[in-house]
């Protein structure tokens, strides 16, 4: 196991996320020194026009060493039992409020489709465990290189992103946290371009008014330190980035809710 990455270790490294605008809101300060990237999903089934737009993203995406998927999205956004803390960990990512076989199948398929990819790989930078912000499906990527991990033994590292809503989930792993970069100033340049070359089809999914962190850094877990272990959290020395999570003003989604709505009546009677 790579005790601290060096800039050779990341460039020979690949980056994993899950969906497309993950590889710059979470790792831009590695995106473009990777030699790989891979985006797992992609298909909106609820969402013709995102998925139209994000197949249009593609053809215009600037770099040449990314392979998407394209997998379908599951329903399981906002789904997820956060607050279950070291209960919250399910076969297929996170435990859900409700089933969601989308869900649960796309971990096979994904499991399949990543561990080819992966088998020779000494370094894969992807998701951490909990989440980031906490989006089911970036658990379930992680879970899904975990596994592969155990068989092909290469170094699984992790971005520092935590939100009020994955607090408890992250707060079980505090004890196994390994520092593996120091901070690294987080790209404008790729950042601004990538941003919005996204807004200009469309399918850029994160808060408008979200401001970047300078810096970020990068983590993996020491699987040989158990929970309930005396020693001193790591979390006290080592920074993580905190996520605001932006909250709607009710009024604007009640009207927002009230166009979709008036929008599908028209679709039924066209």
């Amino acid at each position: 196991m790579i005790s601290h990455l060096s800039l050779s270790d990341i460039q020979n490294a690949t980056l994993v996320v899950a969906h497309p605008d993950d590889e710059v809101l979470w790792f831009s300060s590695l995106l473009i020194k990777c030699k790989k990237i891979i985006v797992c999903y992609g298909e909106r089934l609820d969402n013709k026009n995102m998925t139209k737009n994000r197949k249009l993203l593609i053809d215009q995406y600037p770099l040449d060493n990314i392979e998407f998927l394209f997998l379908p999205e599951s329903n399981a956004f906002k789904k997820g039992k956060w607050n279950l803390g070291d209960k919250a960990v399910s076969n297929y990512g996170i435990t859900l409020q409700n089933k969601d076989l989308i869900y649960e199948n796309n971990f096979e398929k994904l499991s399949n489709l990543l561990e080819g990819r992966l088998s020779s790989e000494t370094t894969v930078i992807t998701h951490n465990p909990w989440g980031e912000y906490g989006h089911e499906e970036h658990v379930q990527v992680h879970r899904v290189i975990k596994n592969i991990q155990k068989k092909k033994n290469f170094c699984l590292t992790f971005s520092s992103y935590y939100s009020d809503r994955t607090l408890p989930f992250m707060k079980t792993y505090r004890k196994k946290l390994i520092a593996k970069t120091e901070l690294i100033p987080t790209d404008s340049e790729i950042i601004s371009s990538l941003k919005k070359l996204y807004k200009k089809n469309r399918c850029w999914t994160w808060h408008n008014k979200y401001i970047f962190p300078a810096k970020e850094c990068f983590y993996s877990l020491d699987d040989d330190i158990d929970n309930n272990d005396n020693r001193q959290s790591l979390t006290g020395s080592i920074p993580l980035n905190y996520i605001p999570l932006f909250k709607t003003n009710p009024f604007i989604q009640y009207i927002k809710n009230i166009v979709l709505y008036i929008g599908r009546v028209l679709k039924i009677f066209d």
